[in-house]
């Protein structure tokens, strides 16, 4: 488990972190469908979904890119006094549109990573974004379920997140024990 990564709190109870097998699987079986032709086209479509979302952003009064969205990651965070942050954005957006963002705490910010089928949706997402900033300036107390929970991590001492993170790993493991098959 990580308590000191960019993106935060960061503990999962599998060897291969919070990516199974079946993502990889199906990245080869699309591979030996589309071919390589197939997955350079992919690839433009998803890039180019980048910079539509990431030149949407940086037009956004309120908002601001975090990082260089130059593949298929666009993150963002509120600039400074724009008077409500990224997670409230971010729960506005979920709640509005269904749109699902990862949230990072150092730097605070949320991020959405492209696939095939949300490059589809770019210029959607650009808008719904556009719609969320606008519903929170109104209303920024409605939106603060993820603020809080990362605004709080933020402020605890290293010593307690790393104690934290040790007992959910170790209550997780004693939780794949228990369910284990009998032999």
């Amino acid at each position: 488990y990580l308590t000191d990564w960019r993106g935060g709190i960061y503990a999962t109870p599998t060897m291969t972190g919070s990516r199974p097998g079946g993502p990889v699987a199906a990245t080869w079986a699309a591979m030996r469908r589309f071919g390589e032709d197939g997955y350079v086209q992919t690839t433009r479509e998803i890039v180019g979904a980048t910079r539509t979302i990431a030149e949407g952003i940086k037009q956004m009064e309120d908002l601001r890119l975090v990082g260089r969205p130059e593949v298929c990651v666009v993150a963002f965070d509120t600039k400074p006094g724009a008077g409500f942050s990224c997670y409230a954005v971010a729960d506005c957006l979920k709640q509005l549109s269904g749109w699902e963002l990862a949230t990072c705490q150092n730097p605070a910010s949320v991020h959405l990573a492209l696939t095939l089928l949300t490059a589809k949706h770019a210029e959607s997402f650009v808008k719904d974004v556009k719609a969320a900033v606008a519903r929170v300036k109104e209303s920024p107390k409605l939106y603060n379920s993820t603020a809080g929970m990362y605004g709080m991590a933020a402020t605890l001492p290293q010593g307690f997140l790393e104690d934290a993170a040790g007992a959910y790993m170790d209550a997780m493991s004693e939780a794949h024990e228990s369910a284990a098959p009998a032999a």
